[in-house]
C-alpha cells in the first residue's frame, strides 16, 4: 500500500469536505433550523446599489465543522416573504474561498418601484440550511412622480459602543425606504479606535502579527485578513445585520475603511517618521471592503436574469472607480463620490520644518500690496535668513545638527534624521524658529534686524517636527488661506485636486445635467467650513486668539477647489450635499450670502463626537488653567464649540449638534426635500439598547426637521 504524503492528506480531506457540501443520493430533503441557518450564514444578507431593474444581493457561507471550501449555493427572489411567489430560483452559485467565501450576485430583469425578498440556502447531507431572509426593493422609474425615502449613517466605531442608533433606526424609520446611505467610515481600521476596549465589544486579528502596531496594544489592519477579520466582526451584529436584511444599501468609503486621515495609499499614523505609503495594503483593504458590501461591479454580463462577479486585485487602486449616480424618479439624482482615492497630500506635510519659509517678502508684498504685508508680516515676527547661503554655512551645520538630534529625539534612527535634517535645514528659514533652536542648544541667537520677512509654516500653526497639528488639525485661518491659494497657483490646481480630473468631470457633468429635481452629492467629509474663532475671547491666551481651522483633513484643507467646485455648482436647482466624518450633526449654507446649496451633515451612528474630541484635545494641549475646564479656551472651544462653528458662517448655519450620535432621514418629493436629523446622547453609547423594550431607547431620543427648497433651510416644528 502507498504511504500517504501530507499533502495527499490535505487533498482528501478537502474532496472529502466538498463532497459533504453536496446532497446525498436521495430526494428526501430536510430543512436545517434558524440557529443551524444561522450558523452556516453568520453575517446574514444583504442588498445594494438598487436601480430600475437590478440589484446586488451578498451573502457569506461557513462551512461548519470543517475546513473552508467551495460551496454551491441557491439563490430564491420572490415577491412575498413567504418565497410562494418566486421570480428567480437559481442553484450551483459558488461563494468560493478565494474571497472568504462571500458571495455577489447582479439580480436582472426586476420591475421597477418593486419590493422582492431573497434568502440563500445550502445542502449538506440531506439537509438544506437558510440564512436569514432579505427584503429589498429596485428604483422607481426615471419618469415615476413618487417620493423618494432614504436614511443616512457613518462612523460606526465597533469597540466598546453599541449601534443604538441603528436600533432607532429599525425602530422608527419608515418601512418602505427605498434605501439607506452609508457615507464612510463603516469600519475602523484599528483595534482601539478611541480607547474603549476594555471590556465588551472588542477587536481581535486572527493573525496580528501581520498588522502595524501603533503602540499601546492598538494594532492597524494591514493584511486582507486583517480587513476580512473586521467585517466579520462588524457584520456579526444582530442589529445591523436587521438594517441590512430590511433595506438595500449605497456605500462609498472614507479614511478608516483603509486607514485614518489617508490620502491614496498613504496613511498618516506617524506623523511623516516614515514613509507610509502601501499600495498592497490600500488594495488589501479595498478587496475586502468589495468582498463584503453589496457594490455593483464592473458590466453586466450575458445571462438575462443572474450575475456572480467578483472583485479582482487588477480592479483594485488606483484603478477601481468608487463614484456612480443613481436616479430615483423624477425628483432624486444621487451622486456618490470617492473623497480618498485619488486626493493629494495634506498641504502643510507632517513632517515639515516649523521655519521653513513658504512665501518670501517679494512674493507677498506682489499679491497683498506693501501696506498689507507690513500690517500682517510686522518686523520682529516674520524675519527669515537664507542659510544655503556661503556666509551661513557654519549655521547651516548647526542648525542641521539640532535638527537631526531632535529627530532622533522624534522616534526616527540616527541615519533617517541627518537625512530629514538635510532636507529640511536649507533655503530661507524664519529667525523665530531658528532663534528657539539655537536656544535649547545654549547658542547665541542671530539677529533679525533687517531682514526680509516671509510666510514660513510656523505662522500656520505647525509648532513641531512631527506632528498632526498644523498639518491636519488646528491650523491659523489667514495664513493657512494665503499660503493655499499660493501653492493652489504655484501647482496648476493639483495640490488641491481632491477627486482627480475624471471624477471631477463626472460629477459636475452629471449634476449640471441632471433633469430630476432634486440633486444630492455624496461627499464623505463636510463641505462645512468649521471655523474656531477665538479672537476677542476674554482669558484667552494672545497668541491663541485668533481663527483657525479645527480640521484640514476635510473640505477645509482644500479651500480653494470647494470653492472652485461649488461655483461650478452654482446654477444647479435644489443642490444638497449629504456629508458625515465629523461626528457631529450640521444643517445650513456655507454662508449666508450662498443659499443655493443645502449642506447637510449626519452625525455619527457611534464613533466618538467632535464635542469628546476636542475637549481631550484641548486639556491634553496645555496644564495652562485657561485650557482646563472653567478656563476661557476649555469653555470657548468645548461648552461654546457650537456657537463658534455657528458665528463662522454669519448664521447661516441653521443646526449644530456637537454631542449627540444618530442618523439623518431624507423623504424628496416634487415641492421640498424634508430632512430629520435623529439624536441619541453620547452616553448612551455604552447600553446595549437592543436588549431593553424599545420605549426605553425613545426616552432617550430627540429629533430637528427642515424643509429645504431651493437650497434655503426652514425648521419644522412638530
Amino acid at each position: 500500500m502507498d504511504r500517504f504524503d501530507r499533502r495527499t492528506i490535505l487533498k482528501s480531506i478537502a474532496v472529502m469536505a466538498a463532497a459533504s457540501a453536496f446532497p446525498a443520493c436521495s430526494d428526501s430533503i430536510t430543512s436545517g433550523t434558524d440557529a443551524e441557518g444561522l450558523a452556516r450564514f453568520p453575517q446574514g444578507v444583504a442588498s445594494g446599489d438598487p436601480k430600475q431593474t437590478m440589484v446586488i444581493l451578498w451573502t457569506r457561507v461557513v462551512n461548519v465543522g470543517s475546513i473552508p471550501v467551495d460551496l454551491p449555493l441557491r439563490l430564491e427572489v420572490a415577491l412575498d416573504s413567504g418565497f410562494s411567489q418566486l421570480v428567480v430560483q437559481k442553484d450551483d452559485l459558488t461563494a468560493t474561498v478565494a474571497h472568504d467565501s462571500c458571495i455577489k450576485v447582479r439580480v436582472k430583469g426586476l420591475k421597477a418601484a418593486t419590493t422582492y425578498f431573497y434568502r440563500f440556502s445550502l445542502v449538506q447531507g440531506r439537509t438544506r440550511y437558510l440564512s436569514t431572509a432579505g427584503r429589498t426593493r429596485t428604483a422607481p422609474e426615471a419618469s415615476a412622480d413618487v417620493t423618494v425615502r432614504f436614511t443616512v449613517a457613518n462612523c460606526q466605531d465597533y469597540v466598546g459602543r453599541y449601534w443604538n442608533s441603528y436600533q432607532q433606526m429599525l425602530t422608527a424609520a419608515p418601512e418602505d425606504l427605498d434605501f439607506f446611505l452609508s457615507i464612510g467610515d463603516y469600519i475602523y481600521e484599528t483595534t482601539n479606535t478611541f480607547g474603549t476596549a476594555a471590556g465588551v465589544r472588542t477587536i481581535t486579528f486572527t493573525n496580528p502579527s501581520e498588522a502595524i502596531d501603533l503602540g499601546g496594544g492598538n494594532l492597524a489592519a494591514k493584511s486582507v485578513g486583517n480587513y476580512r477579520d473586521l467585517y466579520r466582526i462588524y457584520r456579526s451584529d444582530p442589529v445591523l445585520q436587521q438594517v441590512h436584511a430590511r433595506w438595500p444599501i449605497i456605500v462609498t468609503w472614507d479614511d478608516h475603511e483603509y486607514s485614518d486621515d489617508c490620502w491614496g495609499s498613504t496613511g498618516t499614523y506617524f506623523n511623516g517618521r516614515k514613509n507610509e505609503k502601501d499600495d498592497d495594503r490600500r488594495r488589501n483593504a479595498e478587496q475586502a471592503f468589495f468582498e463584503y458590501l453589496p457594490i455593483d461591479e464592473g458590466t453586466p454580463g450575458s445571462d438575462p436574469q443572474i450575475d456572480v462577479f467578483t472583485t479582482e486585485r487588477a480592479q483594485l487602486y488606483p484603478n477601481q472607480k468608487l463614484w456612480r449616480s443613481f436616479v430615483f424618479g423624477m425628483h432624486l439624482q444621487l451622486v456618490v463620490t470617492d473623497y480618498r482615492s485619488f486626493r493629494p497630500d495634506h498641504p502643510v506635510p507632517e513632517d515639515a520644518f516649523p521655519g521653513t519659509v513658504v512665501a518670501d517678502q517679494a512674493t507677498l508684498v506682489a499679491l497683498l500690496g506693501q501696506a498689507a504685508f507690513d500690517a500682517n508680516f510686522p518686523p520682529g515676527l516674520a524675519e527669515y535668513i537664507d542659510v544655503d547661503q556661503p556666509e551661513n554655512s557654519g549655521l547651516q551645520s548647526t542648525l542641521a545638527g539640532i535638527a537631526a538630534a531632535g529627530a532622533e529625539q522624534e522616534g526616527l534612527s540616527l541615519s533617517d534624521a541627518h537625512a530629514w535634517a538635510q532636507r529640511n535645514i536649507r533655503g530661507k528659514l524664519a529667525v523665530l524658529v531658528v532663534n528657539q533652536m539655537l536656544a535649547a542648544a545654549n547658542q547665541r541667537p542671530i539677529s533679525a534686524d533687517g531682514l526680509e520677512r516671509g510666510l514660513f509654516y510656523a505662522l500656520i500653526g505647525k509648532q513641531s517636527f512631527f506632528t498632526q497639528y498644523g498639518s491636519r488639525y488646528v491650523v491659523v485661518k489667514s495664513s493657512y488661506d494665503l499660503y493655499t491659494a499660493l501653492l493652489y497657483a504655484r501647482t496648476a490646481k493639483a495640490s488641491e485636486n481632491a477627486f482627480g480630473t475624471e471624477q471631477e468631470s463626472f460629477i459636475v457633468d452629471t449634476l449640471t445635467k441632471s433633469t430630476a429635481t432634486h440633486k444630492v452629492l455624496i461627499s464623505s467629509v463636510s463641505l462645512v467650513s468649521m471655523q474656531l474663532n477665538l479672537t476677542g475671547i476674554p482669558g484667552v491666551p494672545v497668541q491663541f486668539a485668533r481663527a483657525f481651522y479645527f480640521d484640514v483633513d476635510q473640505w477645509d484643507g482644500f479651500p480653494n477647489k470647494r470653492a472652485e467646485l461649488l461655483g461650478k455648482l452654482s446654477g444647479v436647482q435644489n443642490l444638497i450635499a449629504l456629508s458625515g466624518d465629523i461626528h457631529g450633526s450640521f444643517a445650513g449654507n456655507e454662508k449666508a450670502s450662498s443659499p443655493k446649496i443645502a449642506l447637510l451633515t449626519a452625525p455619527a451612528i457611534s464613533s466618538q463626537t467632535v464635542g469628546e474630541s476636542v475637549g481631550a484635545a484641548v486639556t491634553t494641549f496645555s496644564s495652562d488653567p485657561a485650557f482646563q475646564p472653567g478656563g476661557a479656551v476649555y469653555e470657548a472651544l468645548v461648552t461654546g464649540l457650537p456657537q463658534l462653528f455657528q458665528a463662522a458662517t454669519d448664521g447661516a448655519l441653521k443646526l449644530v449638534d456637537t454631542t449627540s450620535h444618530g442618523f439623518l432621514t431624507v423623504a424628496i418629493d416634487a415641492t421640498k426635500a424634508h430632512a430629520t436629523f435623529t439624536f441619541i446622547p453620547k452616553d448612551e453609547v455604552t447600553t446595549d439598547y437592543s436588549k431593553k423594550p424599545a420605549d426605553e431607547l425613545q426616552k432617550k431620543v430627540t429629533t430637528a426637521s427642515f424643509d429645504v427648497v431651493g437650497g434655503q433651510l426652514t425648521p419644522v416644528v412638530s
